[in-house]
């Protein structure tokens, strides 16, 4: 295998040829390592040279193509040649994020999952109390997690609490639950936090009584009987 790099305008453009089976792949791999070292983010992969790819080959172009999305940068496949097409026709790849390979996007097939933790099992119930979000990342990234392996696409093992504790005077904590703070589906709250646990936004963590009162929804008191 053989692997030519050049630069044009904002883009490092890698031409491969050759096989890309279980032991090239890993040269692959080493390759593309040291290109993304070099301070080079933004990658075009021209495999028109490519006469056959296997499972490791494919693993590697997705690794790299989720840790370049992982800190804002970029990796497309511009041209394939027809042994590779056949390959990500068969893995669905194609079938999921189109012919057009430079606008494939990760977070366009792989999703955080949000399984409700007594329903998600009943046929038509757990596509209604379920909630799923655009996601990034995998079991080597800081604060995702691993994929469920029946269905390679989603995370079902995620941070579901997250908390950020200031132990100084300011006492400015931060947390986020993620989903929402009310277990019922009907409520307003069952999933209003989603949004920003995707973003990876907190919100305050209220500590004083005159700022829990003033964000109070309202007053729940239990009084014991007379």
């Amino acid at each position: 295998m053989e692997i030519t790099r050049r630069v044009a305008e904002h883009w490092t453009e890698l031409f491969i040829e050759g096989r890309l089976d279980g032991y090239w792949a890993e040269h692959l791999d080493a390759g593309l390592a040291d290109v993304i070292r070099d301070g080079n983010h933004r990658l075009r992969l021209d495999l028109t040279g490519v006469t056959f790819i296997s499972s490791a080959g494919i693993g590697v172009l997705v690794k790299f193509y989720k840790r370049l999305d992982a800190i804002k940068g970029t990796l497309v496949i511009v041209r394939a040649s027809p042994a590779v097409l056949t390959v990500l026709d068969m893995t669905r790849l194609t079938a999921l994020l189109g012919e057009d390979m430079t606008r494939w996007r990760w977070d366009a097939v792989h999703k955080a999952v949000f399984a409700h933790s007594s329903l998600d099992t009943v046929a038509v119930l757990g596509g209604v109390f379920r909630r799923t979000a655009p996601h990034g990342g995998d079991w080597s990234t800081v604060n995702v997690g691993p994929v469920f392996a029946p269905k390679p696409f989603e995370q079902h093992s995620l941070p579901g609490y997250r908390q950020i504790v200031d132990l100084s005077p300011a006492n400015d904590s931060r947390f986020l639950d993620a989903v929402g703070q009310s277990g019922h589906f009907l409520s307003s709250h069952y999933a209003d936090f989603l949004p920003d646990w995707h973003d990876v936004k907190h919100r305050k963590m209220r500590m004083e009584r005159a700022d829990i009162d003033g964000g109070a929804l309202g007053h729940l008191r239990l009084r014991p009987p007379q």
